[in-house]
């Protein structure tokens, strides 16, 4: 028992280095990794934009009691009624920009990634298929482990009966 049997040197080839573009190869993996990047980025900007404007209501609300109490025209509504109005448009708003990017980038992704999979379980059931056909047609054959015997015929004895 070595050290080097544990501890081999390492290569002295290290790879591509950080500044150097590594080209990613399109695959299954790298399909799921932007799919995972697409939909973390959906989910971000579809939460701070909700989550922004609340904030920015509560932020009014706690430290500009002044502005959230003035009046907004001539209807009697004060601007922080106002804002907690626009509340609600905003989050359909969100929602919506939530559905096109959604449309836009997740979707192809995902729909990419679906046919990857469909193709290769389709190609795993062909394989499979031809060795069950394959098993069949050997089974039908006979045995190959005792020449001259079929899985039809039964061995007898030299005195004419079965075994």
């Amino acid at each position: 028992m070595s050290y080097e049997q544990y501890f081999p040197d390492p290569s002295p080839d290290p790879g591509p280095q950080w500044h150097e573009h590594v080209r990613e190869i399109p695959t299954p993996n790298g399909d799921l990794n932007r799919l995972r990047a697409a939909y973390r980025r959906l989910r971000r900007v579809a939460t701070l934009t909700a989550l922004g404007y609340f904030t920015l209501f509560l932020v009014f609300s706690a430290y500009a009691p002044g502005l959230m109490t003035s009046g907004s025209g001539d209807g009697g509504l004060t601007t922080g009624l106002t804002l907690g109005l626009c509340q609600l448009p905003v989050v359909l708003v969100a929602i919506a920009v939530y559905e096109r990017i959604a449309r836009r980038r997740v979707d192809p992704l995902a729909a990419t990634i679906r046919q990857h999979a469909e193709e290769a379980a389709e190609t795993h059931r062909a394989a499979e298929t031809a060795r069950i056909a394959q098993a069949a047609h050997t089974a039908r054959q006979g045995y190959a482990g005792r020449p001259g015997m079929t899985g039809r015929q039964r061995s007898t004895n030299p005195a004419g009966g079965a075994w």
